[in-house]
């Protein structure tokens, strides 16, 4: 038996109705999505009205200097008023540039709580909820703020507190370049080790020392060219 399909007209009122039954009688389910400002990273986040945790948007990991989709969704009145708050969960990434720094991390954080930050802020004035996004922003200084806004960050009526997508500062830039050269460097390391010592680094490959010698040399010369790009390319 062939299944039939939802007719598209039907679409829009299932939705409709969903958005009701998540924002109540007089709100409405707005969609919510991120944008991270800073070069720490996010592990999730969610967004729920005071003491209605059941109702809550729930987004995935943001990049430094990343946005995140869309997610459904947060009840807000149709009709905005003073006092109105959302109550932020935010997991920070973990740090570290290795695996035993990032469990350390993990670690210390879990043990003092601090795996999750709550924050709940003012939803600013807004218009017509039905046609907008609930953006939360990851600011500098380890602020959080929300915006409601039928714009992206880059429109000239954006009314968050920094227009445009975001930019990695100088010191990140730098940051995530001195890290690769490192990764390179060690492999330079141990290529000079291999051509210096070819019977150890044998063991696992197939062919003689001159075709072994061969690739080491190829691939010596690709990494050093690869640094000499990474050192023209630091702000």
């Amino acid at each position: 038996t062939a299944r039939r399909s939802t007719p598209l007209i039907v679409w829009p009122l299932l939705m409709a109705a969903l958005l009701t039954a998540c924002g109540g009688g007089d709100t409405i389910g707005v969609s919510v999505s991120a944008v991270n400002y800073t070069e720490r990273g996010i592990r999730y986040f969610s967004v729920h009205r005071p003491g209605d945790a059941e109702y809550s948007a729930v987004g995935m990991s943001i990049l430094p200097y990343g946005a995140g989709g869309v997610t459904c969704c947060v009840p807000l009145p149709e009709q905005w008023h003073e006092g109105l708050e959302v109550v932020l969960t935010i997991s920070p990434a973990l740090e570290g540039d290795t695996t035993d720094e990032i469990r350390e991390d993990y670690i210390r954080r879990r043990d003092n709580g601090t795996l999750d930050l709550e924050r709940t802020v003012a939803v600013p004035r807004y218009g017509d909820p039905d046609r907008a996004t609930l953006w939360l922003q990851a600011l500098p200084g380890g602020r959080y703020a929300v915006v409601l806004s039928e714009v992206d960050p880059p429109h000239e009526d954006w009314p968050g507190e920094i227009r445009g997508w975001p930019q990695p500062s100088e010191a990140y830039r730098t940051k995530l370049i001195n890290r690769r050269m490192k990764l390179v460097e060690d492999r330079i390391k141990h290529t000079k080790s291999c051509m210096a010592d070819p019977k150890p680094c044998l063991i696992n490959n197939e062919g003689t020392v001159t075709e072994a010698m061969e690739r080491w040399e190829r691939r010596l010369a690709k990494d050093q060219a690869y640094i000499r790009r990474l050192e023209a390319s630091k702000p």
